[in-house]
């Protein structure tokens, strides 16, 4: 009978995990996540593969987060070296939009200038 009693209590957690409740880990991460004070919507990824992804992060944001166009000054302070050393190519992004070219072409012309 105790064998039977943990059967189904492990059995009735297992149903509300299905039915879309929270998985502890998901729940231990935003509980670190407050306590850090850490917010994933307003960073920016780790190591974008190329110009394009750059240039899409800052224009709509990657992952759920907020574009980084959009940050705000105290935003920007927390990631300050990745934002400054980014900043370099989206100017040149932008420099070549206003120019007349789409971000597309943009991209590429740099690859094309600067390499891979």
């Amino acid at each position: 009978p105790p064998l039977m009693h943990v059967l189904a209590v492990q059995r009735r957690d297992n149903d509300q995990d299905l039915d879309g409740d929270r998985s502890e880990e998901e729940e231990d991460t935003q509980r670190t996540n407050k306590i850090r004070g850490e917010d994933d919507f307003e960073t920016l990824t780790c190591n974008p593969r190329g110009i394009h992804e750059l240039w899409y992060e800052w224009q709509f944001g990657v992952d759920k987060r907020m574009p980084a166009k959009d940050f705000s000054s105290s935003e920007r302070m927390r990631c300050k070296n990745t934002y400054q050393r980014r900043k370099v190519i989206r100017d040149k992004v932008s420099e070549m939009i206003r120019s007349g070219c789409n971000a597309a072409e943009a991209c590429n012309q740099l690859y094309t200038v600067y390499g891979r």
